[in-house]
């Protein structure tokens, strides 16, 4: 899609500019020549140092830096550029360009480009919802200037999905194939993080039965199988700025793909050699007169892999839970679980270290730190700590 394009990003000052470091990273990596012009207090947030490492680029931000060279950079800049963003973008950037001011790299080189320029607010809501700022935005929408949104205080209070519980998949409309998962883990780290960070507000996916936080800061949606799952997280992740994804919840690994019995297996196999020319049993609930029912499962799809490519900037929390293992070898496969699927932290768990009450996990980082945590209440506020450094 961004194949070839050459894109300049522009950096404004806000708590949300440390998310552009994903952006970069996943523009380059669709084969995107990436230039970033930053302001002044957008280096508060985030060193230019960082962003020309990731773009592979000068990174300008003074106007003033090299003044025989700054007609040819901002003039070159809004000249090369097939697409123009501005994010994060500051009522201040807005009601500047929306004013026609041109008084640094960035709003000069706004002004000078005839790319599409894309802007992606990030504010509190107050901010947002303030009438100055949403004429502003009226009217560079008027002249064609385009705006990502709603988005209004997502990046800088924060929206957060906490998965819990366990999936469930129907055999027929009254039986299901289910784990025993409590959802007891997601609803600690909701809580611990209500608790501990201000102005958040918290998508809590879980199935029906599981348990659930209280709270008016909490969204709960009830899931059932693997598909319902899949469709919600996409869902959020396309129209909502999500800043941190706590994929806790016991994902099926399998739902059924069709019923049938025994005798009917061989009676397909005597008659075709074939077995997927069975005769299946259909029906809103099956007859509990039948007897060596035989269930074929199908994998089911792995949520866990679709959520960075939708939301590249989201900050992936991925849970590994084996059986009977060595810590090194729990370890090992956490740290796959997180290459695979680029995770930003991988929490591991071994069955037998949650029975009895008790509950051993392994936080493992994308700098392959290993922190032990004992307990749920632990494991919460070890998270936790770290989503208050990620913000």
């Amino acid at each position: 899609m961004f194949e070839n394009m050459n894109i300049v990003i522009g950096v404004t000052g806000g708590i949300a500019a440390y998310k552009v470091c994903g952006l970069i990273s996943y523009l380059k990596k669709e084969g995107a020549n990436v230039d970033v012009i930053m302001t002044n207090n957008s280096t508060k947030f985030i060193t230019p140092l960082t962003l020309e490492v990731l773009s592979g680029n000068k990174v300008i931000v003074d106007m003033f830096d090299r003044p025989d060279h700054i007609d040819v950079e901002h003039i070159s800049l809004a000249r090369k550029a097939d697409l123009f963003l501005v994010v994060p973008a500051t009522a201040n950037i807005i009601g500047k360009v929306a004013s026609g001011i041109a008084d640094d790299m960035l709003s000069t080189t706004i002004m000078a480009t005839k790319a599409p320029v894309v802007f992606a607010p990030a504010m509190n809501n107050g901010m947002y919802e303030n009438p100055i700022v949403q004429d502003n935005i009226k009217r560079l929408t008027k002249y064609g200037y385009k705006f990502i949104g709603p988005i209004s205080g997502h990046l800088a209070c924060g929206y957060n999905a906490t998965g819990a519980g366990g999936t469930s998949e129907r055999i027929d409309n009254v039986r299901k194939i289910t784990n025993s998962s409590s959802g007891k883990l997601g609803c600690t780290i909701a809580n611990t993080i209500l608790e501990e960070i201000d102005d958040v507000k918290i998508y809590y996916i879980c199935s029906k039965n599981t348990v659930k936080p209280n709270s008016k800061s909490i969204k709960i949606i009830e899931v059932e199988g693997v598909s319902d799952l899949k469709n919600n997280v996409e869902f959020l992740l396309k129209n909502d700025n999500i800043d941190f994804f706590i994929h806790s919840m016991a994902v099926s690994d399998y739902t059924t793909d069709y019923v049938t019995t025994l005798d009917k297996l061989k009676k397909s196999f005597e008659n075709t050699g074939d077995f997927n020319l069975v005769e299946k049993i259909n029906g809103s609930k099956i007859s509990s007169n039948e007897n060596n029912l035989v269930i074929v499962l199908k994998q089911t799809p792995k949520v866990i892999s679709i959520i960075k490519d939708v939301s590249p900037t989201t900050f992936l929390v991925g849970f590994k839970l084996l059986d009977g293992v060595s810590k090194n070898e729990l370890i090992s496969v956490g740290r796959k679980l997180m290459n695979k699927n680029s995770c930003d932290m991988v929490v591991a768990n071994d069955l037998s270290d949650i029975r009895s009450g008790n509950h051993i996990a392994y936080l493992i980082d994308k700098d392959d730190n290993v922190s032990t945590a004992n307990g749920k209440d632990d494991i919460a506020k070890k998270l936790v700590r770290r989503f208050k450094y990620e913000r």
